[in-house]
């Protein structure tokens, strides 16, 4: 039922090709290679070595040209190149099901086509989406063959229940319909396609299996791989030492009780981030992410068992870790991922990036080793249309317990 999510580079000021394998050798049109090949930054052209995309990369729909990051297309649409390693994976709230309406929850689940959700970068809920339907329908068409707009389905949500807040209440995914499954499975391949219009979430319809336990606060561990290991052996011993934890595993794994809770303490890491907040909400804050990151567990009995880590509270010598619940949650306002605040999303510092970015500040981003810049996520500018931001920090936007991930 569950489908798995991956993650970030291209840094050469190099330029690839590709073409779908048995497909005639067409020359890309001149115009659109001459603006992906031309002078950056005053430099003189070099020669421009070509290069086969790898499978995960290869565009089987598109003849594309990447450059400084910027990968371009035969229809001259410009989207952040994949990094290396793949896309920061996203850690959601919930479903994107929740708060949609009950009779267009039926209607979606009646589609028996190839199907996918898709949701904007900093996007929220709108009444009147045409703007961002329309936006988000364009896209695609230039990324994939489309015989018509009525054939290409793209629906935004209806409202379950009003929500009254400012930090981008559910539900913000669009379904797309009308599409063949390969079309669908290079959509969802890509994951994220970041223009200078607009940047898009392509996700799987099927829930993903989640992987994102909590972030706890309370530990006084400075960032370090020894920290790391100190912290990660903490919530390994509580798990252990946890009744609930270890009754729930034996009596519901797949693996003969020797091997069970060994292999969920192996699929066990853990992630520090750094949280600035306000004397109000409580101040800044060292915390340390934890993911559970795969056990022999049914999708149900899995989710279950990151729930009862979540209910643990953890602690040690240096502090006790407390799991951050309510509305105390992280909430990224850019990607929706509940593992950081807005402040640490790592999309905005991804080089080539065609969306929303923060003003600069003098903080290192993970990509500085990369890119050689110097940025910080701020929420203070807002976007345009359906990629309006209210600005903020990061947080929930209502005080329900804690999401299961998706």
């Amino acid at each position: 039922m569950f489908a798995s999510s991956t993650l970030t580079l291209i840094g050469e000021e190099s330029m690839q090709t590709t073409r779908h394998p048995g497909s005639a050798p067409t020359p890309p049109a001149r115009d659109y290679v001459d603006r992906a090949v031309e002078t950056v930054e005053g430099q003189e052209r070099s020669t421009l070595a070509t290069e086969e995309l790898g499978p995960d990369q290869n565009n089987r729909f598109n003849e594309e040209v990447t450059v400084n990051n910027i990968t371009t297309n035969n229809r001259g649409l410009r989207r952040t190149a994949t990094p290396n390693g793949g896309w920061p994976k996203v850690q959601l709230i919930s479903s994107p099901l929740d708060n949609v309406s009950k009779l267009h929850v039926e209607a979606w689940n009646k589609v028996t086509t190839a199907k996918l959700w898709a949701r904007l970068f900093r996007g929220k809920y709108q009444q009147n989406s045409l703007a961002t339907v329309d936006k988000t329908r364009e896209i695609i068409k230039n990324l994939v063959s489309v015989e018509s707009d009525i054939s290409l389905g793209v629906c935004f949500p209806h409202q379950e229940r009003v929500i009254k807040s400012n930090r981008f209440p559910l539900p913000y995914h669009m379904l797309i319909s009308g599409l063949t499954e390969e079309q669908v499975n290079y959509l969802t391949g890509l994951e994220v396609v970041s223009t200078p219009d607009a940047t898009i979430f392509f996700k799987p319809f099927e829930d993903p299996r989640p992987s994102f336990v909590a972030t706890l606060s309370g530990l006084t561990f400075m960032n370090s791989e020894n920290a790391q290991r100190k912290v990660t052996d903490l919530i390994q011993k509580r798990l252990l030492g946890s009744h609930d934890i270890t009754s729930h595993v034996l009596k519901n794994s797949s693996l003969p009780v020797s091997r069970a809770m060994n292999e969920v303490l192996e699929n066990i890491s853990v992630q520090y981030i750094e949280v600035k907040r306000s004397t109000a909400r409580g101040g800044n804050f060292r915390g340390w992410n934890i993911y559970l990151h795969n056990s022999s567990l049914s999708d149900e009995d899995h989710a279950k068992l990151i729930r009862l880590m979540r209910a643990c509270d953890y602690p040690t010598v240096f502090g006790c870790g407390i799991p951050l619940r309510g509305k105390d949650i992280l909430l990224c306002i850019n990607c929706k991922s509940i593992d950081h605040d807005t402040p640490n999303c790592p999309f905005p510092h991804i080089p080539g990036w065609l969306g929303y970015k923060p003003k600069s500040t003098n903080k290192l981003s993970p990509y500085d080793d990369l890119t050689n810049s110097r940025n910080q996520d701020s929420a203070s500018n807002r976007g345009r249309g359906g990629d309006r931001g209210n600005g903020g920090r990061g947080g929930r936007f209502n005080s329900r317990r804690g999401g299961r991930g998706y």
